[in-house]
């Protein structure tokens, strides 16, 4: 397996700032434009353009929304019985080229029922394409159509003669039709077996990472999904906040301004202080992802820039983490020095990047870490940390080590509960546990990654492989398995329990909405996320 092993070194050296940073899956662009199958096929929805019949099951629309300007159109939209209560539904329109524009908050008239009265005048005498949205998701939370399309779409010819249109959304891109998709339940061990003291007394963080980018949309979703991680158990939020390069070359400049995943200064305040007042704790991971940087001149004049670039992104996330009491933090985003070839990294690049860390330690008033991820295929072989803990700065002075584990737990698409313990016992043992007694430090599973899909546990699937992401269409690449992934997370807490030295499990990720059947790696509303809740309520 050692050829697996050096192949997989390899890859990681050439996109391990995009991987270890824990950027995975990142879309470009804002919900408004961004896969799962449906549990049973449903047809295209339909649309009509006459009134609603006193025989009809929908109710009709309240008089107040019967249209009367010209060019005025009243929607009335009934949806699914298992759309989340935290629902707002909007009305997406279709202007140019199938390219979608504006979004349309619409208002809740009765149960499952929404209305929307809109002035179309833009619109005169043309045909526009539209569809119903979740909660201003864009494609990712559209109403599906069969087969799964961004551009599929109603139609409606807008006239000077107002009109009444009556739709039906059969099923939402990514939840089941109706109750015909039942969830897996899956054994656990929590509060079976007994769960060790940890290291110094530390308190076990039970705790989830919330999609490591931001989304204007987010904003309105966090009571909701506050109220839910506190049922399930969660006591601590973990976000990763990316900055990215704006510039490479001729030197390098690195922020969070004028990109689509990234949180603006106010976001970032409010996404910490919302989380605070809600009584969390807060573990934050700050990153630079995902521009590449393997064309970077690496002169003299562009590391001097990067380490001034990087000394400032450092220090803006210390002052947000005082000013919000932030309890842990980890500053990541040095791997295009320390993974890099010796001839292309200066030679004081440790003890520059010493210097950095010494002044975030110096500043900030809670734990600081370092970062470390381990990734890959098993087999008779085990993968390595990467990189070499031996290499990277500051690991004697940190107060935890922040471990993105990504391992395969099994060679195979079936394995048992059993073998996957065996496997995840084996990988501590060998891997976490000398690092523990090498440094002395506490270790925190960071970012635990499985995919929802067949073979999930092998660690094959790729990172950002179009096929499980959210807001790509439908693929057949491979098959939905929530089960194995909830064994996977089983596998990792019945280690965890024996190992005393692990004081902290954040899976990767958490979604702020309901996507129970992604292929990708949230646990929201998926049997891993009730097996997690089960142990970390076992904890209380």
């Amino acid at each position: 397996m050692k050829s697996k092993q050096g192949i997989w070194i390899l890859v990681l050296a050439i996109i391990g700032v995009i991987i270890i940073s824990g950027c995975a899956q990142q879309p470009g662009a804002k919900p408004s434009e961004k896969t799962q199958p449906s549990a049973s096929v449903s047809p295209s929805t339909q649309s009509t353009e006459k009134p609603v019949s006193s025989s009809s099951p929908m109710p009709p629309p309240k008089q107040s929304t019967i249209p009367t300007s010209p060019y005025s159109v009243a929607f009335t939209v009934k949806v699914p019985e298992n759309t989340p209560n935290n629902t707002i539904v909007y009305l997406q329109i279709s202007e140019v080229l199938n390219e979608w524009g504006r979004n349309l908050k619409m208002e809740k008239t009765v149960e499952n029922v929404w209305d929307l009265k809109a002035d179309l005048r833009d619109f005169k005498d043309k045909e526009i394409g539209y569809r119903y949205l979740r909660n201003n998701w864009g494609f990712v939370g559209a109403e599906e159509f069969s087969p799964d399309s961004k551009t599929a779409s109603r139609r409606v010819l807008v006239e000077k003669e107002p009109k009444q249109i009556n739709d039906t959304v059969e099923k939402w891109r990514w939840m089941p039709k109706g109750d015909v998709y039942q969830m897996p339940i899956i054994p656990t061990n929590a509060g079976k077996v007994q769960f060790l003291s940890r290291v110094n007394s530390e308190k076990f963080q039970e705790g989830a990472l919330i999609v490591d980018f931001w989304w204007g949309n987010f904003k309105d979703l966090l009571d909701s999904t506050h109220v839910r991680m506190k049922e399930k158990g969660f006591q601590w939020i973990e976000i990763a906040p990316p900055w990215d390069y704006k510039q490479v070359n001729p030197v390098p400049i690195i922020t969070s301004e004028g990109f689509g995943h990234t949180y603006s200064d106010e976001e970032i305040n409010f996404h910490l202080k919302k989380m605070k007042a809600d009584g969390f704790k807060v573990y934050m991971a700050p990153q630079i992802c995902c521009a590449d940087t393997s064309k970077a001149s690496f002169s003299k004049e562009w590391w001097n820039e990067w380490f001034s670039e990087y000394e400032k992104y450092a220090m803006y996330f210390v002052d947000k983490a005082n000013k919000y009491n932030v309890e842990y933090l980890i500053i990541t985003g040095d791997w295009v020095a320390v993974a890099a070839s010796p001839d292309k990294r200066p030679a004081d690049y440790k003890e520059r990047l010493e210097a950095i860390y010494s002044k975030v330690k110096s500043a900030y008033s809670g734990k600081l870490g370092r970062n470390l991820f381990i990734g890959g295929e098993i087999d008779s072989d085990i993968p390595n940390i990467w990189p070499n803990p031996d290499d990277i700065p500051f690991m004697k002075q940190a107060d935890f080590i922040g471990i993105n584990w990504w391992v395969g737990l099994t060679d195979k698409n079936n394995p048992t509960q059993e073998e996957l313990n065996t496997n995840a016992k084996r990988i501590f043992d060998l891997r976490l546990k000398p690092l523990y007694e090498k440094y002395k430090k506490p270790v925190i599973l960071q970012q635990v990654a499985y995919p929802s899909i067949d073979g999930g546990l092998t660690g094959k699937a790729g990172v950002d492989d179009a096929a499980t992401a959210l807001w790509e269409i439908y693929s057949d690449k491979y098959k939905l398995d929530l089960e194995e992934q909830a064994m996977g997370f089983e596998a990792i807490m019945n280690v965890v329990s024996q190992s005393f030295y692990i004081i902290g499990v954040y899976p990767f990720t958490y979604w702020p909405d309901e996507f129970p059947l992604t292929k990708e790696y949230n646990i929201r509303g998926k049997p891993a996320e009730d097996v997690l809740s089960q142990w970390y309520k076992s904890l209380s």
